[in-house]
């Protein structure tokens, strides 16, 4: 047990880390607003979120029958509480990168819809110029 628990543990981590290395890379490509790059990166997000949901599940179920005593006997309990402290920091600083992304896509929305409105009103204004059904 000890054996499987740390392994997934690290996994879970090693992948905690890889999410992080991805949302910035999000961030660069969304400054440099590379659109095809921002959304290949963020598929790539989407499956590291769910290979982690996928560790998270094994470790709560390696652990939800376990007792206390039988933890603490194994030397897991200071692992455990480890896991979970370091889980927390990157979790808080990944919801700080999903705030910056957030505002770098919400600019370029605004971006690219004041462009799509723009290009309306001079299809607008040009097409009182079609002088082809005058007679």
């Amino acid at each position: 047990m000890f054996d499987r628990a740390s392994y997934l543990i690290m996994r879970h981590l090693e992948f905690l880390n890889l999410l992080c290395e991805v949302s910035r890379l999000i961030i660069k490509y969304a400054t440099k607003q590379d659109v095809d790059r921002v959304s290949l990166e963020s598929a790539n997000r989407d499956k590291i979120i769910n290979i982690l949901i996928g560790f998270h599940d094994q470790i709560n179920q390696l652990f939800k029958n376990s007792a206390k005593e039988n933890l603490k006997s194994l030397g897991l309990d200071e692992i455990l509480k480890t896991w979970a402290f370091e889980s927390e920091q990157k979790i808080a600083y990944i919801q700080e990168l999903d705030v910056k992304i957030l505002e770098l896509l919400n600019q370029e929305k605004q971006k690219t819809k004041e462009d799509i409105q723009n290009v309306f009103l001079n299809r607008q204004k040009f097409g009182g110029y079609n002088l082809h059904n005058v007679k």
